[in-house]
């Protein structure tokens, strides 16, 4: 080795380095990152009562749009849109509505398990125990 550089400054300088690097790599890593990107885009549900569209964009925020078919909207109130933040824990979807334009759709925070079907079905159940059927919305380009 040179004397301008001694080996042990070399190898202080690489040490330094290994150590950034875990640590970057350490704080990049997000275990529910998978099911999140999978998350991401328009999804639909449809039952007897009502359809649902929401968005899950990648920033954190989700819009939607509640539909009543037939007579429910007589019951349930009227059709209409809400927003919010989503965000996944470990294999849950946490979602906080914070703006409903419906009374259908409740200022609320709800946890949801997820349940992946395929790449275009998923399945949120709720702590009740209700099940919602989603299949992903394809954009027309």
């Amino acid at each position: 080795m040179s004397k301008i550089f001694p080996r042990s400054f070399l190898l202080t300088l690489l040490l330094i380095f290994f150590l950034f690097s875990i640590i970057a790599y350490t704080h990049c890593w997000d275990p529910a990152g998978p099911l999140r990107r999978q998350l991401i885009g328009d999804w639909r549900s449809e039952d007897l009562t009502h359809d649902t569209t929401v968005s899950f964009r990648g920033n954190g925020t989700l819009v939607g749009y509640v539909k009543f078919k037939y007579f429910f909207s007589l019951i349930a109130g009227a059709d209409g849109s809400f927003s919010g933040t989503w965000d996944v824990k470990d294999t849950r979807l946490v979602v906080q509505v914070t703006h409903s334009s419906t009374e259908a759709v409740k200022v609320r925070h709800s946890l949801y398990d997820v349940i992946i079907k395929s790449g275009d079905r998923l399945q949120l159940k709720k702590l009740s125990g209700d099940i919602e059927e989603y299949h992903r919305v394809k954009r027309k380009p």
